[in-house]
């Protein structure tokens, strides 16, 4: 079941920083799939201002991996369905 989309929130991304064994959370286990990842603007928003500089590039590294989704109406639309 490769290759699906999904849309990740902020507390998926903060439980992730915050693990110390990374190599063994579900978010590696889905890009080890290969499956996409996508984020909305609002939580890419909350990343950012609710980190020090020192986090920053942490974020940099992991959301270049991931798609920005823009929330439209169809998009929330197809979300519901």
């Amino acid at each position: 079941m490769a290759n699906k989309i999904i849309m990740v929130e902020t507390s998926n991304l903060v439980d992730y920083f915050r693990k110390t064994d990374k190599a063994n959370s579900v978010l590696i286990s889905l890009f080890d799939k290969g499956d996409n990842f996508t984020i909305l603007a609002i939580p890419h928003y909350e990343l950012y201002s609710g980190n020090t500089s020192k986090q920053i590039p942490f974020w940099e590294g992991l959301l270049k991996e991931m798609d920005n989704l823009v929330l439209d109406q169809k998009v929330a639309q197809t979300a519901v369905i």
